[in-house]
C-alpha cells in the first residue's frame, strides 16, 4: 500500500470548487487560462480544488485529465477524478491522478448498486491504495447508486482509505444531517448541487460545499457568515445568488457555460465554450445570464461579499 495521508476538515476549508476546463480557439486545453483560474480561486482563499464531471472530465482523454490535474496542483491541493467503472480501471485513474498531483480522489460508483457493500468497500480500500484517499460521490440520481445513511456510516467507520463522501441526492440536508450525527465530526461531508442547498447544508455539518468556479466569493463570504453565526444573513447572501443557480439549474451544459462566460466577464477565460456533444440552447445561455445580472444587480451582491470576506479576515 502506497503512503496515503488523512486529510482534515481544517485542511480542506469550507469551498472547494470544481473547476471548468478552457479551451483554446483550436479545440485544446488551454493551460494558460487554467492557471489563471487556479490563481483566481486561490486568491479568493481556496486552498482546494477538483477536477471533476464539472470539469467536462467524460469529455477529456486521460492524458488531458492528468495535464488539468497538473496544472491545478500548481496552485491549489488537488480532489482528482476516478469512475468507477471497473476497480482496474479505477486504478489506474488514481494512480494517474497522484502522479499528477491529486491528494484525494473523487469517485463515482456508477453501476455498482448491485454489489454487496462490502465488495465496494473493498474496491474503495483498491482504489486508496494507490496513494489518495478517497471521496465517495452519493449521487444516485446520476449514478443509481442508493446509498442510505447507515451504508455510508458503516463504510465511513469500516473502510480503509475512505476520507468522506460527497452528499447530493435531490434533497441533501437531512442525508447531511444523519450523516454527521452518525458519524462525528471527524468524517469529510461535503455538499454539491451547484450550491442550491449550500446554507442549509454547512448549518447541517456540512464540511465544504463543491461549487463551480464563477461564484466562489459568493459561497466564500456564505460560509464565513455561517461560521460566523450569522446566518440569517447567509441565507440574503445566497438568496442573491439562487436564482443564477436555477437559471443553470437545466443541465450539465448550461451550468458549464455559464461558469465559462462568468470567468470571460472576470478577464480570467477567453471562451465560454464546451465540447461536443452539447444539447440544443446553450447558445443562449451567456444572454439569459448578462439579462439577469443586469436586472438583480448582480456585481453589487459580489462587492457586498468582497466586504464581508475582508471583515472576516480582520476578525
Amino acid at each position: 500500500m502506497s503512503g496515503r495521508r488523512s486529510v482534515t476538515a481544517a485542511d480542506l476549508g469550507a469551498v472547494v470548487p470544481v473547476v471548468v476546463t478552457p479551451y483554446t480557439d483550436a479545440g485544446a486545453v488551454d493551460a494558460a487560462a487554467l492557471e489563471r483560474q487556479t490563481d483566481l480561486l486561490s486568491g479568493q482563499g481556496c486552498g482546494w480544488a477538483a477536477v471533476g464531471y464539472g470539469s467536462e472530465a467524460d469529455r477529456l482523454t486521460p492524458d488531458e485529465i492528468s495535464a488539468v490535474t497538473r496544472v491545478v496542483s500548481g496552485s491549489l491541493r488537488v480532489i482528482g477524478n476516478v469512475e468507477l467503472t471497473s476497480v482496474p480501471a479505477a486504478v489506474a485513474a488514481a494512480e494517474r491522478a497522484a502522479a499528477s498531483g491529486a491528494e484525494l480522489v473523487l469517485v463515482r460508483p456508477t453501476g455498482w448498486g448491485r454489489v454487496p457493500l462490502d465488495e465496494l468497500g473493498s474496491a474503495i480500500t483498491a482504489i486508496a491504495d494507490a496513494g489518495v484517499p478517497v471521496l465517495l460521490q452519493d449521487a444516485p440520481q446520476h449514478t443509481g447508486v442508493d446509498l442510505p445513511v447507515p451504508a455510508l456510516a458503516e463504510l465511513l467507520a469500516g473502510t480503509s482509505g475512505l476520507a468522506g463522501v460527497k452528499v447530493e441526492p435531490p434533497d441533501p440536508v437531512g442525508k447531511i444531517a444523519r450523516l454527521r450525527r452518525e458519524t462525528g465530526p471527524d468524517a469529510l461531508v461535503l455538499g454539491g448541487l451547484g450550491g442550491t442547498h449550500v446554507v442549509d447544508e454547512l448549518v447541517a455539518g456540512a464540511t465544504a460545499t463543491m461549487p463551480g468556479p464563477a461564484f466562489v466569493d459568493v459561497f466564500a463570504a456564505i460560509a464565513v457568515l455561517v461560521a460566523q453565526g450569522r446566518v440569517d444573513e447567509a441565507r440574503r447572501v445566497h438568496a442573491g445568488l439562487l436564482p443564477f443557480i436555477v437559471a443553470a439549474s437545466t443541465s450539465m451544459d448550461a451550468f458549464l457555460v455559464q461558469q465559462k462566460h462568468v470567468l470571460v466577464g472576470d478577464g480570467i477565460l477567453t471562451s465560454a465554450r464546451i465540447r461536443m456533444p452539447y444539447g440544443a440552447g446553450v447558445e443562449d445561455v451567456p444572454a439569459q445570464h448578462d439579462d439577469l445580472a443586469a436586472a438583480l444587480d448582480l456585481q453589487m451582491l459580489r462587492r457586498r461579499c468582497a466586504a464581508t470576506r475582508a471583515e472576516g479576515a480582520r476578525r
